[in-house]
């Protein structure tokens, strides 16, 4: 990502919740449903890829889920 890019993430992380979410549903939108459902179906079969390949393997899902709320977490608190 360029600095341009970065500066504006961390500007987005700053505003509160409600400001944060219209931006996602504005970002979401733009993007249209049609080309999400794509970009979702090229990384599942990138995913299933690597894992046939054995270059990655599967996780406990609510281990994941435990990590990321971890991480939430402390991004939150920068």
């Amino acid at each position: 990502m360029n600095a341009h890019v970065e500066e504006l993430a961390k500007e987005i992380r700053s505003l509160p919740e409600e400001s944060r979410l219209y931006l996602f549903d504005q970002l979401y939108y733009s993007l249209g449903e049609a080309e999400i459902g794509k970009a979702w179906e090229r990384e599942l079969d990138r995913r299933e890829e690597e894992i046939a390949a054995g270059r990655a393997q599967w996780l406990d899902g609510d281990a994941v889920m435990g990590e990321l709320r971890a991480a939430a977490r402390e991004w939150r608190r920068e």
